[in-house]
């Protein structure tokens, strides 16, 4: 199973590539949303791991993006906002 991570906390982001390589995923690791669109059009994905916050934009635009595309790759999200408005 393919795995993107789009996370730019390098030791959030290393865990969890790491983790997923012990468990047998095959993760790509993206630093931004810019990176995880070059990453999503070399490579089909069966799972995203999505931070909201991004140093290049909000996590739920892009997950918007995913859906207006018809792209119904499941995603679940990661996130350090802790209000009940985020």
């Amino acid at each position: 199973m393919k795995v993107l991570i789009v996370e730019d906390n390098p030791n959030m982001g290393a865990a969890l590539r790491d983790l997923m390589r012990r468990e047998n995923y095959v993760p790509d690791w993206a630093r931004s949303l810019e990176d995880a669109d070059i990453m999503r059009s070399n490579a089909a994905h069966d799972l995203i791991l999505l931070d909201l916050s991004l140093p290049d934009g909000d996590g739920i635009t892009f997950l918007r993006g995913l859906r207006a595309a018809k792209d119904h790759t499941p995603v679940i999200v990661l996130t350090a906002r802790g209000g009940l408005n985020d």
